[in-house]
């Protein structure tokens, strides 16, 4: 049962397992994605989405375990979604989120209330330009540093 449950885990910066069990589970990967993840941990539209049309992330932000293939899409040379992809990618996601908060205190937000508190004044400041946004490169975990060492 465990192999199958991590199967559907992403892992977070200090390596523990993320189950997504809302509807969240239902975005789909894709090199071209229209969300992002940021360091603030919620999704960022990246681009217009249009009514009917699927939300799409790189899986390549969700520190894997295993590499995996994928159909190749116009726009990328990417094929296969790896363990380390984030310190391989983060400058371009990293300009993706930024350029997209500038919109963020401009278009209706309906679930901004769910942002963590902690984090939203420096999300607003992100938005207002005031500061730069927090890499995703944040988010990687490091196989190197054993678990129990990890806080």
């Amino acid at each position: 049962r465990r192999k199958q449950l991590v199967k559907y885990c992403y892992r977070d910066n200090k390596g523990r397992y993320v189950l997504c069990w809302d509807i969240a589970r239902y975005m789909n990967h894709s090199f071209n994605p229209n969300c992002i993840s940021t360091y603030y941990e919620f999704e960022l539209a990246i681009r217009d989405i249009y009514p009917g049309e699927q939300l799409t992330e790189d899986y390549g932000y969700f520190n894997l375990d295993e590499p995996f293939y994928c159909l190749p899409e116009s726009g990328s040379t990417r094929t296969k979604v790896m363990p380390d992809d984030i310190l391989h990618f983060y400058p371009e996601w990293d300009r993706k989120a930024e350029s997209a908060m500038k919109y963020f205190n401009k278009v209706d937000q309906p679930l901004k209330y769910l942002i963590a508190p902690k984090v939203v004044d420096t999300v607003n400041a992100i938005a207002a330009g005031k500061r730069p946004i927090d890499s995703i490169r944040n988010y990687y975990y490091d196989r190197a540093i054993p678990l129990s060492a990890v806080s």
